[in-house]
Order: C-alpha cells, then sequence, then structure tokens
C-alpha cells in the first residue's frame, strides 16, 4: 500500500471547503494510506485518531495562535519521524501558507520524495503578501519546489504562476456531495424551518453560508437590506470572527436578518431549501464550495466577480470596481428576484467520485520518481 503524507493546518472538527475535500477524497482512495499532519488548536481533541481513511496526528498543546505558529516546525518534523520507520512515497500539502511550509520542510531533508501542492486558499493576493513578505524568498520556494501543483480554479493557477511555478498545472475543483444536496422536502417542513426565522409566506429568504470573515462580505450583504423591500429577509448560516461586530451591525434591521450560527454539514442542505436564493459578494474567492451547493439545492446564487466565483455561476454575477458596493448587490438581488432564473447543472467536474480519480491518476504519476529509502 502506497503512503502519503497529508499537511493541513485544520482538520476535522474544524470543517472548510478544504478539509472536506481531503476527507471526500480519502475516503474514496482505500489503496492509499493517509497520515494527516494538522494543527491541535483545541486542548479537548485526541493528539491521535483515525477519522475515515486518514490517521490524523495533531501537533500543539492546544493553544490556537502557537499551534498555528509552530505547525510547520512540528508537523514536518513528525513526519520525518515516522517516515523514516515507515517511508512516505508522496508528500500532500492542501494550501500554500502553513501546510505548504511543513511539506518544504520535509522537502529540504527528503528531496527525492515527490510533493504535491493543492492550491485552495480564498484569500486575496494583497493579503497573501502581507501575511508572507518577510519571509517571501521562503514562500516562492512552497510553490516552486512543488512537484505538482494542483489548483481548484484558474485564478489559483494563475497565482502559482506568478511566484514563479514553471511546471504543468492541474485544475482539480472541489466537489459536492450531489445526492445529499439535491433534495425535496415537503411544504410544511419547508414552512416550517422559514417560520423559526420570522420570515412570512410572501416574504423572499436571502441566505449565505459562509465564514463570518471579512473577505466573505457578509457586512456588504447586510448593508445591502436597506436598499432592498421589507419583505426581503436574510438569513447567515456560519460562525467567525467577525461575528460580534456583523451582529451589531444589522441591529437596526430588527428581525430582517437572522443569523443561525454553525450549521451542521448534515443539515445544511434543508436550510439551503427553505430559502429563496443564495448570496456571497466576497471580496476574495479561491472557488466556493458553498456556491456548488446552494446550485445543487437548486437556488439561484449571487457572487462577486473575483478569483474562482467565475468558474461557477453563470449569470448572478455582481462586476466589482474597486470595492464591491452594497446598491450594487442589492440591485442584482432586486433582478434576479423580479426574474427568477435557474443555474445550469452542475458539471461532471464538481462529482467527488471523478476528483477522487483525478488524485489518484496525480499520485500514480508522482510514485515512480519516488524513492522510498528513508
Amino acid at each position: 500500500m502506497k503512503r502519503v503524507a497529508l499537511f493541513s493546518i485544520t482538520y476535522d472538527p474544524f470543517i472548510g471547503g478544504a478539509e472536506v475535500a481531503i476527507k471526500e477524497v480519502t475516503n474514496r482512495l482505500p489503496d492509499f494510506e493517509f497520515d494527516l499532519f494538522t494543527a491541535r488548536l483545541d486542548s479537548s481533541l485526541p493528539v491521535q485518531e483515525k477519522i475515515g481513511n486518514v490517521n490524523v496526528y495533531r501537533v500543539g498543546s492546544g493553544r490556537k495562535f502557537l499551534d498555528k505558529i509552530f505547525y510547520p516546525w512540528r508537523a514536518s518534523a513528525l513526519a520525518l519521524k515516522m517516515h523514516a520507520k515507515n517511508p512516505y512515497h508522496i508528500i500532500h500539502a492542501v494550501m500554500a501558507t502553513y501546510a505548504g511550509w511543513a511539506a518544504l520542510k520535509f522537502k529540504d531533508i527528503k528531496p527525492e520524495i515527490p510533493y504535491l501542492l493543492t492550491l485552495q486558499s480564498g484569500d486575496s493576493d494583497e493579503f497573501i503578501k502581507k501575511r508572507t513578505w518577510f519571509w517571501k524568498n521562503r514562500y516562492k520556494q512552497i510553490y516552486t519546489k512543488a512537484n505538482k501543483i494542483a489548483a481548484i480554479s484558474n485564478w489559483l493557477s494563475d497565482r502559482a504562476r506568478k511566484y514563479g511555478y514553471k511546471k504543468e498545472i492541474s485544475i482539480i475543483s472541489n466537489g459536492v456531495d450531489v445526492e445529499r444536496f439535491n433534495i425535496r422536502i415537503l411544504h410544511e417542513e419547508r414552512a416550517s424551518i422559514r417560520s423559526k426565522w420570522g420570515a412570512k409566506e410572501n416574504d423572499f429568504v436571502l441566505i449565505t453560508a459562509s465564514r463570518l470573515v471579512h473577505k466573505n462580505g457578509i457586512d456588504i450583504l447586510i448593508d445591502a437590506m436597506n436598499f432592498l423591500p421589507d419583505n426581503v429577509r436574510l438569513v447567515i448560516a456560519g460562525e467567525g470572527k467577525d461575528g460580534e461586530k456583523l451582529r451589531d451591525q444589522s441591529s437596526e434591521l430588527r428581525d430582517r436578518v437572522k443569523f443561525l450560527g454553525h450549521i451542521d454539514h448534515y443539515n445544511l442542505p434543508r436550510i439551503l431549501k427553505s430559502a429563496d436564493m443564495f448570496v456571497r459578494p466576497s471580496r476574495s474567492e479561491g472557488m466556493g464550495n458553498s456556491f456548488i451547493e446552494a446550485k445543487v439545492v437548486g437556488l439561484p446564487v449571487l457572487g462577486t466577480k473575483v478569483g474562482g466565483i467565475l468558474d461557477l455561476i453563470d449569470q448572478g454575477i455582481v462586476e466589482p470596481i474597486e470595492e464591491v458596493s452594497a446598491k450594487s448587490v442589492a440591485d442584482k438581488i432586486k433582478q434576479i428576484k423580479d426574474n427568477p432564473y435557474t443555474e445550469s447543472k452542475i458539471k461532471e467536474i464538481f462529482n467527488w467520485d471523478f476528483i477522487s480519480n483525478q488524485y489518484n491518476q496525480e499520485y500514480q504519476k508522482l510514485i515512480p520518481a519516488s524513492n522510498t529509502k528513508a
């Protein structure tokens, strides 16, 4: 059985698009043994456990800030120690910054082991530069020393080129569990869910599902409510560091904005199905799994012309000038509300079986170059 060392700064129970992708792909590749090295971030979590087809190793003491800062050193050291006992055939970093640095440190010591980098981050180029300016040459090597790069969008592929990567790049998107999100719910259940939001029968309900952080533009969406009729309501699913600030911002809108907090991914399809439109006016976006999920549910979706969103949306695009305005978002919501449309069907490339097969092929291409001697 071929062994893969996976690096990801976060993993279950901290779930985002990248973490979902890891779980879905690894569960579909039983012929590989996966050891995943992640930051502990919470002292109540076990240092080691098996989740699905992945052996999870959490490094750190459970203090978030310190665990993130020291993750590249701790994760690479543990992976190298385990490699000495039972060699890996491939190292695979999911996202460039912390995970890529850990993989690069491993690659420095064991250059013969092939290194695959998956680009997932939705952070803007400006944000990346602010975080990496003091180690920009080392950060560049995270890209240039990879044997292969896979990006979830063309926008992220372009980023790899900007940092000097010259080899082939594969576009391997994130996906969605179509069977779980392509659901029907009874009218009574939908009405019951909407009533808990304070929505009346003729109200038009917008929904967004995301981390409550600046890049996702939830503040713009809340401001857009001031330009929309009173029968338009907004439901916000998710938590994040801007949560308290966003709740304060929406206080004058009284009962028109509802914060649901964290919604388990299992329950998300019914929540989405009970709304009328999905909106996320992102300031930057690597791809946006939530857009795909909303499309599968059957909602019209609205996003901004940034990052990988253009790979996903047909019609619901707000053109950014310098900064997306609340008025432009509200105008586009009105347009779609008055002239509803159906998004195109999800393509095969967003199917997890198809995506997993792509990763299987990438692994198989890399393995022949692997020297498995410690």
